[in-house]
């Protein structure tokens, strides 16, 4: 009875409903559903839900209109933001001389001046993205690794020639007159004589450092974790040596080679005559740059200068000794009645990764914040902020830097 009444009221209310009018219905009595249909309806549910999640948002309908619109109105500024990061910033590199005049590429250009840094020598075209420069006895070298090019001009009269280098020259040396490019990503070594004659090698993977110690040039790789030493006569690799990979600097007295390596905080030293490891140093947290602050002497071996910016210090450290040398050495220190070495250091107010040492000029860099220090034992100054990473060079004379437009130069002996 109550089946069929309730499918004529159903017949009912879809009458009123044909003929506009909205029948008020009963509540309908609440009728228990099985645990097994409730559960296969809350897994549709759950399904439906997962479906719409993994739904692109649609263009043309209206969420998706509104989403699409939110975007819309936020991509010219993100836009705009991207174009300003990919724009390149201004390059500007600085080189000593061995006369200790200055030499500066911007803008295009590149100029000579003066060991005061005030009289500019000569100007002559340069490259559009100078990365290192370059300075031999008689010419120097301005290098592009952006747009594969180079640039070399006569030191006395600024006269110039631009030619193409292999992929991605980061460095380079002159001896004997002939220009050596260090080419990163073309893995070679490239010779390019005064008259424009070329010759090249095939250098290990990776290579990223280039040293020159008694007309001797070496090379480290990072990825194959070697160093190669060059010969010039005739143009050849002449052996190569097998070192710790990754490092963060590569530096050689021409006898032991130094590696940094920042992950284990160690500078570990490789003997050059034998080829074999000559054991290695623990040095701060996180060491970056290595620099000689001194040769050796009967009391000590060479020092080392290493810049660690998580500590925000440069440590002095003594380099490679023999087991007779360090006994020799400290029998020698107890007779005077001197102490050991240690102890040494500088801390910055920032963090430095970077330490270049010339005669009595000690410069640390920050490349974070872009703060030149000069440093001694006595103290430590601000010379310049912000200088760009490669815009600043020490030699005998002193130390210069590139900053608004300027040439600043500081005597050695100020």
């Amino acid at each position: 009875m109550n089946r069929y009444r309730n499918a004529g009221s159903l017949r009912h209310e879809e009458a009123l409903l044909a003929r506009g009018v909205r029948a008020s219905r009963p509540p309908q009595p609440a009728v228990p559903r099985p645990a097994a249909l409730r559960d296969r309806e809350c897994d549709r549910a759950r399904d439906a839900r997962s479906r719409r999640a993994r739904r692109p948002h649609s263009v043309s309908g209206g969420a998706g209109r509104r989403r699409t619109g939110r975007l819309a109105a936020g991509t010219p500024l993100l836009v705009l933001l991207l174009a300003l990061m990919a724009l390149p910033l201004a390059a500007q590199s600085v080189a000593v001389t061995p006369q200790g005049s200055f030499v500066v590429a911007h803008d295009g250009i590149v100029e000579l001046f003066a060991s005061n840094g005030h009289d500019r020598l000569w100007r002559s075209d340069g490259v559009e993205y100078p990365g290192a420069l370059v300075a031999g006895e008689s010419s120097i070298a301005v290098l592009d690794p952006i747009a594969n090019r180079a640039v070399v001009a006569d030191i006395r009269t600024g006269a110039s020639t631009s030619m193409r280098t292999g992929e991605t020259p980061i460095d380079g040396a002159f001896v004997g007159g002939d220009l050596y490019l260090l080419e990163r990503d073309a893995r070679a070594l490239e010779r390019i004589a005064p008259d424009g004659t070329r010759a090249s090698i095939s250098l290990a993977a990776d290579p990223a450092f280039l040293r020159i110690r008694d007309a001797r040039l070496f090379v480290y790789s990072r990825v194959a974790g070697v160093i190669q030493e060059i010969a010039t006569a005739p143009f050849r690799v002449a052996r190569t040596v097998a070192a710790e990979p990754f490092a963060s600097d590569f530096e050689t007295d021409g006898r032991t080679a130094y590696t940094v390596h920042p992950r284990d905080g160690f500078i570990r030293m490789v003997d050059l005559a034998t080829g074999k490891p000559a054991g290695h140093v623990r040095i701060g947290a996180v060491p970056v740059d290595l620099a000689f602050a001194g040769s050796g002497t009967a009391l000590s071996a060479p020092m080392l200068a290493v810049a660690d910016p998580s500590a925000k210090r440069v440590w002095v450290v003594e380099g490679k000794q023999s087991v007779m040398q360090a006994f020799a050495r400290g029998f020698l220190r107890g007779l005077i009645g001197l102490g050991l070495f240690g102890g040494r250091e500088s801390k910055f107010r920032t963090g430095v990764d970077r330490v270049v040492i010339r005669g009595p000029v000690s410069i640390a860099y920050d490349s974070s914040s872009g703060t030149l220090y000069r440093f001694s034992k006595e103290k430590i100054e601000v010379l310049a902020h912000p200088v760009a990473p490669g815009a600043f060079a020490v030699g005998p004379s002193g130390v210069a830097w590139w900053q608004d437009g300027t040439l600043v130069a500081q005597k050695a002996n100020r």
